[in-house]
């Protein structure tokens, strides 16, 4: 699609509340209970589903749109979360670049309980700053931070963040890295090593099996996240479905 299409397409999102939430559950490795949830953004019209990467790609294109897409997302994940648990959220930090959506997002998480907020990195040299501003605003709210998409293929890497999070979430394609190459699990160890003498909890995502499950116990994270656990996975829609989207 062109970028007509593309802004259209968000602004009906927008029109038809065509957005919802999957709630996929943080599990504590060692007693295999759920100890948070992350709320993630899904999209579909009339029944038509959206991949939330295309989605968020398209409306990075348009500022504004995408500000209100992010606020409206928020709202809805905050308000029908999980009656128990820390919940993470996602914030990308091109929504914290002028005073007037700072002040919007104070209001939204100052003083807000059992909140971690995973700071997007879609980061370029432009908004390493922004990263920075985005962690700092958090933290003054009272809200703990995570840095999600550790290692990702094509995600840049923030030293910064690094040393500001609670949270350490690595990407699933570190699964699938460590049984290409066995000797990764030694940087992957080094990661956690930091976060350990750093007091922050690590979090690995991308268990879908028992095998998963064995190298997540060998390396001795804190947390797992993935489908392994999807009879867990809750869903908070927010459509009209007998009310068809024109």
């Amino acid at each position: 699609m062109g970028n007509k299409e593309n802004k259209e397409l968000i602004a009906k999102i927008l029109g038809c509340n065509g957005f919802f939430t999957e709630y996929q559950p943080i599990v504590h490795l060692a007693t295999q209970t759920v100890y948070a949830y992350e709320a993630l953004g899904r999209f579909a019209i009339n029944g038509v589903s959206y991949s939330p990467l295309d989605v968020f790609s398209y409306a990075h294109k348009s500022p504004m749109l995408y500000f209100e897409l992010e606020q409206r997302l928020k709202f809805h994940q905050l308000s029908n979360r999980p009656t128990s648990g820390l919940l993470f959220v996602n914030i990308d930090p091109h929504n914290f670049n002028s005073i007037a959506k700072l002040a919007i997002w104070r209001d939204t998480f100052y003083g807000m309980k059992n909140i971690c907020v995973e700071i997007t990195e879609n980061t370029d040299l432009m908004s390493i700053a922004l990263v920075q501003k985005c962690a700092d605003e958090l933290k003054l709210c009272g809200v703990e931070i995570a840095q999600d998409d550790i290692g990702a293929d094509g995600k840049p890497f923030c030293f910064e963040l690094l040393c500001t999070s609670d949270y350490l979430k690595f990407d699933l394609s570190w699964i699938k890295k460590i049984r290409a190459d066995k000797n990764l699990i030694h940087v992957l160890e080094g990661f956690l090593t930091f976060a350990r003498k750093s007091n922050k909890l690590t979090i690995l995502e991308g268990i879908e099996t028992e095998q998963d499950l064995k190298l997540a116990k060998k390396l001795n994270v804190d947390f797992i996240q993935g489908f392994y656990y999807k009879d867990k996975f809750i869903v908070a829609k927010n459509q009209d479905e007998e009310s068809p989207c024109l």
